[in-house]
């Protein structure tokens, strides 16, 4: 009866990332590696870093380094913390006095707190993941320059700007006995706590981690991503992971 209902829930997951697929023809690799360290008793802390492209992988979108800790309350409850930072690729575009800013990379920073309520039902685990999220995208100048003639004239200046997100993410995975394989299925929804909790973004996902061995274990994901904002990711994701558990 489990397996039935995580089959029906996944293939119901799955059909909607097909859907969707056709609607946006960006396609992005995003590649990520994690190193875990137990500390004691119920807390953990990690380290990761992660590049992304776009542009049918022929685009470097972003990379990011990410640090944080975890702290699981029972099996019930779990708390995580984190720290990100991000630098994030602009490509050329025109103003609308139509002059030309150039490409440049732009910094942001980055704090995460997430609670995730967890249950399991022989070997499948549903779970509900509350994340807030904190984003500061640092001010700089950009060079800009005069579309008809191409000299370069005064910098355009990127202001600063800060958002605040919260993340609501419903999972569920299974543990195959005996095989090393956990292939999950989640919906998350970003609401723009700027925007008097509009929203802003919605993921669709389908996966699978892979068990190699007690320390190591690599996954592989495929996100549908549909956004409202210019400056987040949108389209079809294909992922690959490692972690390392120490």
């Amino acid at each position: 009866m489990v397996k039935k209902i995580f089959t029906v829930v996944l293939l119901a997951i799955f059909s909607l990332t097909a859907a969707h697929a056709g609607d946006d023809g960006d396609l992005g690799l995003w590649a990520n590696v994690e190193v875990q360290k137990k500390i004691m008793k119920g807390l953990s802390a990690s380290v990761s870093g992660e590049i992304r492209t776009a542009d049918a992988f022929n685009l470097m979108d972003r990379w990011s380094l990410e640090a944080g800790v975890s702290y699981r309350i029972n099996k019930y409850l779990k708390t995580e913390l984190d720290y990100v930072f991000i630098d994030k690729f602009n490509d050329w575009r025109l103003t609308d006095k139509g002059n030309v800013i150039s490409k440049y990379w732009s910094p942001r920073h980055r704090i995460m707190f997430s609670v995730t309520g967890q249950v399991k039902v022989k070997r499948v685990e549903f779970s509900l993941r509350e994340r807030y999220q904190y984003t500061y995208r640092m001010g700089k100048n950009v060079d800009k320059f005069d579309a008809d003639s191409r000299e370069q004239i005064d910098d355009e200046e990127v202001s600063s700007k800060s958002k605040s997100v919260l993340r609501s993410r419903l999972q569920v995975a299974w543990n195959i006995k005996k095989s090393g394989f956990e292939p999950y299925a989640f919906y998350e929804l970003y609401n723009n706590m700027n925007s008097g909790f509009a929203w802003d973004k919605m993921r669709y996902a389908v996966g699978t981690d892979y068990k190699i061995s007690k320390q190591h274990s690599v996954g592989v994901f495929y996100y549908y991503i549909k956004s409202n904002d210019k400056e987040e990711e949108r389209g079809n994701i294909i992922g690959v992971s490692y972690k390392l558990s120490l």
